[in-house]
C-alpha cells in the first residue's frame, strides 16, 4: 500500500511519520548515478554548443556578405558571447549545471 506521497514500499524501506523511504544507496548505485548525471551534463552542452554554433554560422555569413538585417546584426556578438560562456561551464560534474541563458 502507498504511502501519503506515493511511496510503494519494498524490502529495506524504513517508514517515519507516515512515510516510506528507501534504503540508502550503494557506492555502485551512486556511482553510477552520478555517471548518467555527468553524461548528460556533456550531452546538454554538446547540444547548446552545435545549437549556438548554426545561429552563429547563420548570422555571421549575413554580416559577411552585408545581408544582415538590423536584428541579425545586434544578435551576432550576443550569440558569440552567449557560446563563450558556455564553452567555460564545466559539464563533467554531477551536479545539476547552470546554463548561461540564451540570447
Amino acid at each position: 500500500m502507498p504511502d501519503s506521497k506515493g511511496n510503494t514500499p519494498s524490502i529495506g524501506w524504513t517508514f517515519k511519520k507516515g512515510i516510506f523511504s528507501p534504503p540508502p544507496l550503494t557506492e555502485d548505485e551512486l556511482e553510477k548515478n552520478n555517471e548518467k548525471a555527468i553524461a548528460a551534463n556533456s550531452a546538454m552542452k554538446q547540444l547548446l554548443m552545435e545549437e549556438a554554433s548554426k545561429e552563429i554560422s547563420i548570422f555571421q555569413d549575413a554580416v559577411d556578405l552585408d545581408m544582415a538585417k538590423d536584428e541579425e546584426a545586434l544578435a551576432l556578438p550576443k550569440w558569440k558571447k552567449y557560446r563563450v560562456l558556455l564553452s567555460r561551464v564545466d559539464a563533467n560534474v554531477a551536479e545539476p549545471v547552470s546554463w548561461p541563458e540564451k540570447p
